[in-house]
């Protein structure tokens, strides 16, 4: 049944789904809009008013579980080494959870599209995107509790919490400044930070520390500038020292996305395009639903099965970074030390026999532990197929534009952004392509796709799998970074938003501190600036 361009299917299909409007109105996804406008009807992706659409999505994600078949292995950097025909060289794993901290910057959603009820909506609370609200929330006023208290009435707040790692007996030494700062209320361990999404995992919590001391290590050269060195504590204007802080770390975090991560993610002549004339070629400055519902998926296929956390320690399962539930012990705030990062294991710092972790290649394989039923409960009745088939079942309820429609946007609009030799140009040979794949994998997991349906999928593929398969099937990315359709979404968005949004210069600090900060591009350089300035305390853990 149809209505307004919303689709609704009623009861069961194959066992799998209840009804559920598919797409959602667009009215109901309120701080969310289209890249690069709104959709008419036809132009969106038909594969979500089939009915029988959840059988199909759920397939679709069956045939993600484990590895691609890539023909052959990358060649690492010299003197490094790959632990599998999976690993990517070119990107360390730790853009991974960099471009997770990102994603969680971009879009804060507190319902999944997959729980919106009939009648209801879901809503992008991330109004100012790439300003790192997800470090900082609305600032110590909005947000106290992020922010270590200062000052004789514990008011003054301008530096961010951060914790400690051990264990619970007061015998054992522990470390400050190495975790989220944590308390113990009603016998529960609660961290203390401006936005929880920064515990889903290990890595993104060690790295959200990272930030959290990149901010205090700024702070404190603000303080110490001789010229405040007239002013009493009492009289130190914190929330001026705060905002200072922040903008200097904002604009790092900048540098770093716009000049080394996405030269790591995108088509390169599509970056070089977007670089040359620095805006939204469709004067894009919102977040849409085509990045945050799609294109940044890719990131869920670059996790490992597991990773080594530090150089010399055993290595930890990605379920088990899933589940890392902070301290080890009831009433404890402190993390067990073998959850500690060395930065070395997933950035390349140059660090002599040191091999980073490096990210899975990107292409329709995702690790098997993203399956995992204690990591991705099962939806309602639906089948426990993790993590892919939330995203496979979000982005048709998205409502997004099709792939087809999407590359006859770009060709009218912008023609000299696709590369005269992409493989994908002709949509009978790009169905092809896809068909081929999808066959060998109907084949290889049973997947019980009917020739039919084959067909159908690959004539109007979901643009999220399209983003995968673009990656991968095109022989001169083989997995490396993102197709041409995929970049420019991405760099579309993201320079948009960077030309309209860009933080102010702080000038508050020494000038030798503020040489050293402009230096800071890559996060090698952010990682090499932080462990300069924050000391290591007896039984503490180098950040290198």
């Amino acid at each position: 049944m149809t209505h307004g361009g919303v689709v609704t299917t009623r009861g069961v299909v194959d066992g799998i789904g209840a009804s559920r409007n598919c797409p959602l109105s667009d009215d109901a996804l309120a701080g969310f809009c289209h890249w690069p406008r709104a959709p008419l009807p036809e132009q969106r992706c038909q594969l979500g008013k089939m009915p029988d659409w959840p059988m199909l999505v759920s397939k679709i994600a069956r045939s993600l579980f484990g590895s691609y078949d890539w023909p052959q292995s990358l060649t690492p950097p010299p003197g490094r080494r790959l632990r599998s025909t999976d690993d990517n060289p070119t990107i360390p794993s730790g853009y991974t959870y960099l471009l997770q901290l990102v994603a969680h910057d971009l879009v804060n959603t507190q319902t999944p599209f997959w729980e919106v009820q009939k009648g209801l909506g879901t809503a992008n609370l991330q109004s100012n995107p790439l300003r790192l609200t997800v470090l900082y929330g609305g600032g110590p006023a909005a947000c106290p509790v992020a922010f270590a208290a200062a000052g004789v009435d514990g008011q003054d707040r301008y530096k961010l919490r951060t914790g400690k790692f051990g264990v619970a007996q007061a015998s054992e030494v522990t470390t400050h400044f190495s975790d989220l700062s944590r308390i113990v209320a009603d016998g529960c361990t609660e961290t203390l930070i401006a936005d929880p999404r920064n515990t889903d995992n290990a890595v993104l919590s060690q790295l959200t520390v990272l930030f959290s001391l990149l901010h205090n290590t700024i702070a404190d050269a603000i303080t110490g500038n001789p010229k405040f060195s007239s002013i009493g504590p009492a009289s130190l204007p914190y929330r001026a020292v705060f905002e200072q802080a922040r903008s200097a770390v904002e604009q790092i975090y900048r540098r770093i996305v716009l000049e080394e991560l996405l030269d790591k993610i995108l088509h390169p002549a599509v970056l070089a395009s977007y670089r040359e004339q620095r805006k939204s070629v469709w004067d894009q400055s919102r977040v849409p639903l085509e990045l945050t519902h799609a294109v940044l998926r890719f990131g869920h296929v670059m996790a490992r099965d597991f990773y080594f956390l530090r150089p010399d320690k055993m290595r930890v399962k990605l379920s088990e970074s899933l589940n890392f539930a902070g301290p080890a012990e009831a009433g404890s705030t402190a993390i067990p030390p073998l959850w500690l990062v060395q930065w070395s294991s997933f950035f390349e710092m140059n660090q002599n026999g040191i091999s980073p972790n490096y990210s899975r290649r990107i292409g329709p394989g995702m690790s098997a532990e993203l399956f995992d039923q204690l990591s991705f409960q099962p939806i309602g009745e639906e089948p426990p197929l993790g993590l892919p088939y939330r995203d496979a079942k979000s982005a048709l309820l998205a409502g997004l534009w099709s792939v087809d429609a999407l590359i006859n946007e770009v060709r009218e609009h912008a023609p000299d952004l696709l590369p005269a030799d992409w493989v994908f140009t002709d949509p009978a040979a790009r169905a092809r392509a896809i068909a081929a794949w999808l066959s060998g994998k109907n084949q290889q997991r049973n997947l019980g796709l009917t020739g039919c349906q084959i067909d159908r999928i690959a004539a109007d593929p979901p643009l999220w799998i399209f983003v995968l398969l673009e990656a991968a099937l095109d022989p001169a990315i083989e997995g490396r970074h993102l197709g041409v359709l995929a970049s420019i979404i991405f760099a579309d968005v993201i320079f948009g938003i960077a030309a309209t949004a860009m933080p102010d210069r702080a000038s508050g600090l020494p000038a030798a501190e503020q040489q050293a900060i402009d230096a800071i591009t890559t996060m090698e350089d952010c990682v090499r600036y932080v462990a300069a300035h924050v000391p290591v305390p007896a039984g503490g853990l180098p950040l290198i």
